[in-house]
């Protein structure tokens, strides 16, 4: 009998431990670094960073900054040579980025994937704030134009080369991205999904 009762509660300490374990294991957080970088000058910028949990906007704080949750996952400001790093818990598949400061224009980038490491860059990095006032800064509008160009022809002929390589792998990354994002959004992760079409049609 007493051989039992020792066994029984050597298994309930054995669950026990094995369930502190397992919370602890998905309250671990993945540490993302990043910089901030003024559009065409590149110089480095200390602005206002949050992590939200949501990819949906849920209103503005008292600086017009957008709120996409009740509370960040993380809150930060980039330091003197634009750089800075958020903490997101390890369970936590996408996140979005908001960054506020009141001489550029916000930038909302949403559900950036958390990896699956840590010390993984934040994407983009290096991100790049565009002033409110380009004029008073001289900043061409052409460059915004070329910027567009460069970025939706980097990306496609990028990917339609991933796709020469292991067509499989690409459509596999693709799906998995795009189920990490519907934790998040339902509508963008088929945005995401229907870039296996796209890359296909652009590389017949």
């Amino acid at each position: 009998m007493a051989r039992r009762m020792h066994t029984t509660r050597a298994v309930v300490a054995a669950v026990v431990l094995l369930g502190t374990l397992n919370a602890a294991a998905s309250q671990s957080a993945l540490r993302h670094p990043g910089r901030v970088l003024e559009f065409q000058s590149q110089k480095p910028l200390s602005v206002a960073v949050k992590a939200w949990p949501n990819s949906k906007e849920s209103g503005k704080d008292g600086s017009n900054c957008p709120l996409y949750g009740d509370s960040p996952l993380d809150s930060t400001t980039s330091g003197s040579s634009g750089a800075f790093a958020v903490t997101i818990k390890q369970d936590k598949a996408t996140y979005t980025a908001v960054y506020c400061h009141s001489a550029y224009v916000t930038r909302v980038d949403r559900d950036i994937p958390n990896g699956k490491k840590n010390g993984e860059a934040v994407i983009p990095t290096p991100t790049f704030l565009y002033p409110v006032d380009a004029k008073a800064v001289a900043i061409d509008p052409s460059t915004l134009e070329d910027t567009v160009t460069r970025r939706i022809i980097g990306l496609l002929n990028d990917l339609a080369y991933i796709r020469k390589i292991d067509p499989e792998l690409l459509k596999r990354a693709i799906g998995d991205l795009a189920k990490d994002v519907s934790t998040s959004s339902n509508q963008r992760s088929n945005v995401i999904l229907r870039f296996t079409e796209i890359i296909q049609a652009w590389d017949e």
